[in-house]
Order: C-alpha cells, then sequence, then structure tokens
C-alpha cells in the first residue's frame, strides 16, 4: 500500500508544470483577473510540504501533495510525564468545491491559482516511522480558504472534525474523532 501510494505521488510529480495567471480587462469598469488555471504546484520550505492542485471544472478541483507532519508519544509515568515528538511523512488528498469563486470574479477579486473559499474533504495518511508511531487514516469535510499574494506566494487554511482510523494490532482505546487543521503558507506556480 505505501509503495503504490508513493509511485502515485511520485507519477503525479513528475508530471507538474505550472501555468501563469494573466490579467483580463472586462469592457465594464471593474477589473477581473482570468481563472484560467488549470494546474498548481505548491511549495512550502516553513512547514515542509510539496503538492499540486488540478482544476476539474469551474469551481471543483483536487489538491494533494506530501509534507513532513511531526507527531508526540507521551511515556513515563502520570507523576513525569514525558513527551516526544516524532516527525511523521503525510500523504493527503483533497477534493475542494471552491463555492465563491465565481463570485469573487465577478466582483473584481483574483481568483487565478484557486484564490477562494471552499469545502473539502480532507483525507491524509500518516505513516508509522518509529516504533513510537502509528500508520493511521484520517478523513473529514473542511471549510477553508486560500488566497494568493505578492505573485507567487499563497496561504490556505482549513479545518473540521473527521474520522480516525489508527492501523496496529495493539489494543488500545483511543477516539475516533479526529480535529482537522491544515495550513500550508509557501509558493505557488
Amino acid at each position: 500500500m505505501k509503495n503504490i501510494l508513493l509511485l502515485l505521488f511520485i507519477i503525479t510529480c513528475l508530471s507538474v508544470f505550472s501555468q501563469e495567471d494573466d490579467l483580463k480587462f472586462e469592457s465594464h469598469k471593474s477589473k477581473i483577473f482570468a481563472d484560467d488555471t488549470k494546474f498548481a504546484f505548491k511549495i512550502s520550505p516553513l512547514f515542509p510540504f510539496i503538492g499540486a492542485e488540478a482544476k476539474l471544472n469551474e469551481k471543483f478541483s483536487l489538491a494533494f501533495g506530501s509534507k513532513l507532519g511531526v507527531n508526540f508519544a507521551v511515556t513515563g509515568s502520570q507523576t513525569n510525564p514525558q513527551i516526544h515528538f516524532y516527525p511523521q511523512p503525510v500523504l493527503n488528498i483533497e477534493p475542494k468545491w471552491n463555492y465563491n469563486i465565481v463570485k469573487r470574479r465577478e466582483t473584481g477579486k483574483n481568483t487565478s491559482k484557486f484564490s477562494s473559499n471552499f469545502l473539502s474533504l480532507y483525507t491524509d495518511i500518516n505513516f508509522k516511522v518509529s516504533p513510537q508511531t502509528f500508520t493511521y487514516l484520517t478523513i473529514g469535510p473542511t471549510w477553508g480558504i486560500q488566497r494568493n499574494f505578492s505573485n507567487y506566494g499563497y496561504f490556505k487554511l482549513n479545518t473540521g472534525l473527521g474520522y480516525r482510523h489508527i492501523f496496529s494490532n495493539l489494543r488500545f482505546n483511543y477516539l475516533p474523532v479526529a480535529v482537522i487543521v491544515n495550513f500550508e503558507l509557501g509558493f505557488i506556480f
């Protein structure tokens, strides 16, 4: 399963191309940014992330990528707990409904490179890298906002509640409800 997901991600990254946004001026007084972005490549050095987003139609897009997440484990006793942090690779895929992109375009706001508010089905899988971590899947609906600044900068924030499934043979109790908070800050091409 890991090998298949990794292979799909590598193939997708190799077919990456970027597209610049152009300004288009309509006959009426307000200027409108052309929404001809079909594919955008994203990279974030601050929060290690590499990914892309592809336009499916006028309001729908598909975002996918890989990042380096952080997981933690608590060891020790109740009187002397010790918290350990572990890096954990994450693959995610996120179909997005950019519900206000047409309204933003009609009011003269920038909609290039998927700049809009959106609802999505956030899905990610975290891979086990140490004995203290687990492979787990998180899936759930989120609301989010993505905006571009300058020529190549962007930020994205989405939050929601989801279901978490831990793939482990160990028997332990955990709450399958997950709070989803995803923040990206980086460059978009």
